[in-house]
């Protein structure tokens, strides 16, 4: 079979989206087990990323600058929207739910979030799972409440784990325990969902008790960003803050080597790489129970509510034991489990599981 795999975020966007496709690729590159594989990267976007694809040589890439209304367009009146442009596939496995266009042919959707209910966003979605083949969730225990939500028997939506051992095989220089002040860091875009006001308020908190904390946030400015910016500036904290908005991913392995606790408060999220990235690490993770972090962390993770006292009890109490080396060993042992191969493997059985029918 030729399976064609969505790889436009791989090369146009660093984190999330763009982690998984470059991910996924490199790990069925790397099986003999793997169909013939096309990286779709058609659609529109700066290709920055290509510094970031070694391992991939050995599927076919396609490349093509398309704007994503053309291809809707030829959606529309060819039935045929990105696959026009690659060689004749079997299936397309998507990275993003809602793109890119395409015509008729069978494809896998994944499902790494779910919209409010109601919403056009969870509307839009539903059109798109129910015209899949197969849905992909991220976390076991999501695929019933997914199926219900989306209107889809539960045989057609799926588990795949995610990996976590992507910035350990890319750190430089070999990883060192914390030393120093206590470091708490938080991950991903400053915006509503990441709730960037508690955050600070909970970190204000801390530093009554641990004077010499430090609090490193990486990620762009998200909706969020120029009000908590205000809110930094007149804190009694903002000396012990640091945030870097830009392009961060290189800085990621060391942080994360060099963190104490990770701090991942989240309103929907479906994937737990995040907090399995901190766990492969050694790092301790504090964090909202959602149920796919719950299933995949297990005993290793603190779970807290949203409020500002809460998250700051938290994050204390995983300080108290953040740098016990066998606890570390043994969060690292925990995250050694999500590998990308096991991603890979689980996704080959979808594919077969659609072709074979």
């Amino acid at each position: 079979m030729r399976v064609a795999l969505d790889h436009l975020p791989g090369v146009t966007h660093a984190p999330g989206v763009g982690r998984y496709a470059r991910e996924l690729a490199r790990a069925l590159c790397a099986r003999d087990d793997a169909p013939e594989l096309v990286l779709s990267e058609v659609g529109p976007g700066a290709r920055s990323q290509e510094h970031r694809l070694a391992g991939l040589e050995r599927a076919a890439r396609v490349q093509r600058v398309v704007r994503e209304r053309w291809l809707r367009l030829q959606r529309d009146l060819l039935r045929r929207g990105a696959e026009r442009y690659l060689p004749p596939v079997d299936l397309f496995h998507c990275t993003r739910p809602l793109l890119p266009a395409l015509g008729r042919v069978p494809r896998v959707v994944p499902v790494a979030d779910l919209p409010r209910p109601g919403s056009p966003a969870e509307q839009a979605l539903t059109r798109a799972a129910r015209d899949a083949a197969a849905v992909v969730v991220f976390a076991d225990g999501l695929r019933a409440p997914v199926a219900e939500r989306l209107g889809l028997p539960l045989d057609r939506v799926h588990w795949t784990p995610v990996g976590c051992e992507h910035f350990e095989r890319e750190r430089t220089s070999p990883q060192t325990p914390p030393t120093g002040a206590a470091r708490i860091l938080v991950l991903g875009a400053v915006r509503a969902a990441r709730r960037p006001e508690v955050v600070l308020a909970a970190f204000e908190q801390v530093l009554d008790t641990e004077p010499e904390a430090r609090l490193l946030l990486l990620g762009r400015a998200g909706d969020r960003g120029e009000a908590f910016t205000r809110a930094l500036a007149s804190s009694p904290a903002r000396g012990a803050v640091e945030w870097r908005s830009g392009d961060v991913e290189d800085d990621l392995p060391e942080a994360l080597a060099q963190a104490d606790v990770l701090l991942h408060l989240a309103e929907s999220e479906s994937s737990p790489v995040t907090p399995l990235e901190a766990l492969a690490a050694g790092a301790a993770v504090v964090a909202e129970p959602l149920p796919a972090f719950v299933e995949a962390l297990g005993p290793h993770g603190r779970w807290v509510s949203t409020a500002p006292d809460d998250v700051a009890g938290g994050i204390l109490e995983a300080l108290r034991d953040s740098r016990d080396e066998q606890l570390r060993a043994q969060r690292r042992a925990h995250a050694g489990a999500f590998t990308w191969d096991r991603c890979a493997a689980a996704t080959l059985q979808i594919w077969r599981g659609i072709l074979s029918a």
